[in-house]
């Protein structure tokens, strides 16, 4: 029997017991979603509270439907911060955390070290596949290497793909067995057994790439791209307010154009991979001797964001005054704050010296320096000369026209920076 026919085999008949790499917040669903198709599961994970979390039944993250899922399958995942969890496992899904180092070069640290430790302990043959945020040819140049250091060898031992992973905060749950997959393969048997295991799992639909390569820059262009289509809303947005014009009224007149379509305008982008991802091709090129100078004047757009709106702001109210700030989550009706812009605005506020009230009602954790956290909204806007709205949650939208008008005082300024505000306000009215 053949590398692929074996494992195929343990994969339709669930007798493959499968190890998930980073129980993060994409990671931890994954495993849930393996064990709810039949699979046995081992999950490892530096965070001893991630563990315990899991072990107790309870969901870690904010995400809805992961703790009612979790517990449901509770018999079949075991989960350590010990990697020796993963003897056994004839499939190893890594989703380790990628980043930037303080230079803003690409971190892949953990892939090389996680594999490492994985192939140590996997069984043979071994199906292994990568999940990771990562720049073309990193899959090839870190993850086999890691492995193949313990003395396998791809194709009589192991084999290797690269599969990226699409969720977004607060729906992570159904966007895995809504959006399509991408199945990268070192070789066509290793792209087959990937493509198998996700199709068994998830029952999307799975589209086979030519190379790990192409898969893995289908991840971070898309994301690219939406940084760049961010950046030109974003843009254009201070333009038109310069210009005395509300963005999204023009940009919806614009748009009845079938080949224009505008994104949102905000404070700047957050979340985990938009901020991130574009470095990671940004250095690669350098590496090539080309330079992405759109990729680069799009992040230096969205970064810059948070400031000109914390100006903004400043400007509006008297030294020293109170400012309100509604939101604190990177995107609306999320409790997610990675790189949030509404975090950065107040952190930039409260530097400036004013008396900065956050409220956020999915956030309620969060401790920035000279900032106070508000337990409503009603307490975060009275008293308030200027109303910062950074984050688009729906209650907002509901019920914050009202409230301003009920309770704002006649002096005070509301900057609208996403767009929830419709209708009169009794107060002056920012829009960016």
């Amino acid at each position: 029997m053949s590398l692929l026919e074996e494992l195929s085999e343990q994969i339709r008949k669930r007798t493959a017991e499968v190890g998930v790499i980073a129980l993060g917040k994409m990671g931890l669903p994954t495993a849930v979603a393996f064990a709810k198709a039949g699979f046995q599961v081992r999950g490892v994970d530096t965070n001893p509270a991630v563990i315990e979390a899991v072990r107790s039944g309870r969901s870690p993250y904010p995400e809805p439907g992961l703790e009612e899922a979790l517990r449901e399958v509770a018999d079949r995942i075991d989960v350590s911060t010990d990697y020796r969890v993963l003897k056994g496992c004839s499939i190893i899904v890594n989703i380790v955390p990628t980043g930037l180092d303080s230079r803003r070069n690409p971190d892949y640290s953990g892939i090389g070290s996680s594999f490492k430790e994985a192939a140590k302990l996997a069984s043979k043959p071994m199906l292994a596949v990568l999940e990771s945020n990562v720049a073309p040819g990193v899959t090839e140049a870190i993850a086999m290497p890691a492995i193949e250091s313990e003395g396998l060898a791809h194709g009589i031992d192991y084999l290797m793909a690269y599969v990226p992973i699409h969720g977004k905060a607060g729906r992570i749950m159904k966007d895995l067995y809504t959006y399509p997959r991408v199945v990268g393969g070192y070789t066509s048997e290793a792209a087959e057994a990937a493509e198998l295991l996700f199709k068994e799992v998830f029952q999307v639909e799975v589209y086979r790439a030519s190379s790990m390569a192409a898969a893995e820059a289908s991840k971070v262009l898309g994301n690219v791209f939406r940084d760049i289509n961010i950046a030109i809303a974003n843009e254009l947005a201070v333009y038109c307010m310069l210009k005395g014009l509300d963005a999204r009224e023009v940009f919806k007149l614009a748009s009845i154009v079938p080949t224009v379509s505008f994104l949102s305008p905000g404070p700047g982008v957050g979340g985990n991979c938009l901020p991130q991802d574009p470095y990671f091709i940004i250095k690669d090129s350098e590496s090539q001797g080309f330079s992405l100078q759109l990729v680069k004047a799009a992040r230096e757009v969205n970064e810059r964001m948070p400031m000109f709106i914390a100006e903004l702001a400043a400007s509006l109210a008297p030294r020293g005054a109170q400012i309100a700030v509604l939101g604190l989550a990177y995107r609306g009706d999320v409790a997610e704050t990675a790189f949030s812009p509404a975090v950065e605005v107040c952190k930039a506020l409260a530097k400036m010296g004013f008396k900065v009230k956050a409220y956020d009602p999915y956030v309620d954790t969060v401790s920035l320096p000279g900032v106070e956290v508000a337990g409503s909204m009603a307490e975060a806007v009275e008293g308030a000369e200027v109303i910062v709205v950074a984050t688009a949650h729906s209650e907002f939208r509901r019920s914050l026209r009202d409230l301003i008008n009920r309770i704002a005082g006649r002096k005070a300024t509301v900057l609208d920076a996403v767009g929830v505000i419709e209708g009169p306000l009794k107060v002056s009215l920012v829009r960016v």
